[in-house]
């Protein structure tokens, strides 16, 4: 949430940074925390630890949009052009698992699956 303070201070209704300025700064400076270790840790926890992550994400899009609480998170990811964390964990949970299947069979690491 630390992180999160400093797209907060730069959100203002008379002064600030425009909507594409705040998406970039929250995909490079918080989502790539969100990100790291994406597969691993997010994929594999409960449904409630998932909800508290998606929550950091919901902040910060309505502070990119300028939404208030009351405004769908859905309709706050259309419009800042971001993709859902579910969808992100999916994919990269997906991707994981294909990874492997597409090695080379004469690849040394796929004969010690034999």
């Amino acid at each position: 949430m630390r992180r999160l303070s400093l797209i907060k201070r730069l959100v203002s209704t008379s002064w600030g940074s425009n909507m594409d300025t705040l998406r970039s700064l929250y995909l490079g400076y918080k989502r790539s925390v969100l990100d790291y270790n994406l597969i691993c840790l997010q994929a594999s926890s409960s449904k409630t630890v998932q909800s508290e992550i998606d929550r950091v994400q919901n902040h910060a899009l309505r502070f990119i949009c300028g939404g208030m609480r009351s405004t769908p998170t859905a309709a706050c990811e259309i419009h800042a052009r971001i993709e859902p964390l579910g969808l992100r964990r999916e994919k990269a949970t997906l991707q994981m698992y294909e990874r492997p299947q597409r090695i080379n069979p004469q690849n040394p690491a796929k004969l010690l699956k034999n």
